[in-house]
C-alpha cells in the first residue's frame, strides 16, 4: 500500500497532535518513554555488542510504543505493559528485529569510512612530509574527518527514513519488514516537506532548552539540578512526542490501514 501525499503543514499538525496525544494520558505514556530511555541506555553499556543490541532493541520497543499510542488514540487507554508487546508477539518480534538492520549497516559503513578516509589523510600527510621534509600539515586529516562525518550523517538519515514509518506498518498493519522499509522510504521522499517541518520543530525546542539551561546553569547546585531535570524531562518528552507524531503521520499516510483493537 503506497503512502498518501500530504502537504508540508501536516508536519506541524503531527507535532502539535503528538503533544496533545501524550498529554491526554501523560503518566503511562511518560513512564513508557522513561523505560524506553532506561532500557536502551543500559543495553548500550554492554561491551562490544551493546550498540548492536541497542539497534535491534529500539524498533522492538518502538513497536510496543505504537500499540500504546494506538490504544490511547482509540480511547481504550495506554498501559505501561504495552511497551513490551513487541516481545510477546513472536511473529512481530522477528519482523521488528529486522528493522534494526539499517542502523547496524549504517554504523558499520560509517566505521569503515572513518578508517579509510582518515587513514588515507594520515598517509597523505606522511608522504607529503617525507617528500618535502617539512612538518606534516594537519589540514588533510581535518578534511578527511569532516568528509567521513558528512557521509556518516547521510547514512544515518538513510537508515532513519527506512525505519521511521516501518515500525507502525510492521506492528500495527502486520506488514513484513522489507515491504515496510520500502514504503517508509517512499513516504519519507514523498512527504519530505512535512518531515522537515516536523523535525525542525524539535530542533527549535532543543535550542530553546539550551538557552534556558545556560541561563539557569550559573546558579550553584540548584541551577545544575534544574538543568539536569530539564534535560531528563526533555529526553523523555522527545521520545514520547516523536513517537506520537510518527503514529499520527502513519494514520495520515496510510488511512486505509488503521488496525482493529490490539489483542
Amino acid at each position: 500500500m503506497q503512502p498518501v501525499r500530504v502537504d508540508a503543514g501536516r508536519g506541524l499538525a503531527w507535532f502539535r497532535g503528538g503533544i496533545d496525544l501524550v498529554l491526554r494520558n501523560p503518566v503511562p505514556l511518560g513512564v513508557i518513554a522513561l523505560l524506553f530511555v532506561i532500557c536502551t541506555s543500559v543495553v548500550s553499556l554492554v561491551p562490544i555488542l551493546g550498540w548492536l543490541a541497542t539497534a535491534v532493541l529500539v524498533p522492538v520497543l518502538g513497536g510496543g510504543y505504537m500499540v500504546a499510542l494506538h490504544e490511547e488514540h482509540e480511547g481504550r487507554g495506554a498501559q505501561i505493559e504495552h511497551l513490551f508487546r513487541g516481545f510477546q508477539d513472536n511473529d512481530r518480534f522477528v519482523q521488528l528485529m529486522l528493522l534494526g538492520l539499517p542502523g547496524v549497516v549504517a554504523f558499520v559503513l560509517f566505521g569503515v569510512l572513518l578508517v579509510v578516509m582518515v587513514g588515507a589523510a594520515v598517509l597523505q600527510m606522511g608522504l607529503a612530509a617525507a617528500l618535502s621534509g617539512a612538518a606534516a600539515d594537519p589540514t588533510a586529516l581535518g578534511v578527511g574527518l569532516l568528509a567521513a562525518i558528512a557521509l556518516g550523517l547521510v547514512l544515518m538519515l538513510a537508515a532513519i527514513t527506512l525505519v521511521l514509518f516501518a515500525v507502525p506498518r510492521v506492528m500495527l498493519d502486520r506488514v513484513d519488514a522489507i515491504t515496510a522499509m520500502k514504503e517508509s522510504l517512499s513516504a519519507s521522499l514523498v512527504n519530505v516537506g512535512a518531515l522537515l517541518v516536523f523535525g525542525l520543530l524539535f530542533i527549535v525546542a532543543l535550542l530553546a532548552l539550551l538557552v534556558a539551561t545556560v541561563l539557569v546553569g550559573w546558579i550553584p547546585i540548584l541551577g545544575q539540578l534544574a538543568a539536569f531535570a530539564a534535560w531528563l524531562a526533555f529526553g523523555v518528552g522527545w521520545i514520547a512526542v516523536s513517537n506520537a507524531g510518527v503514529y499520527l503521520a502513519w494514520r495520515d499516510q496510510w488511512p486505509g490501514g488503521v488496525p482493529p483493537p490490539a489483542a
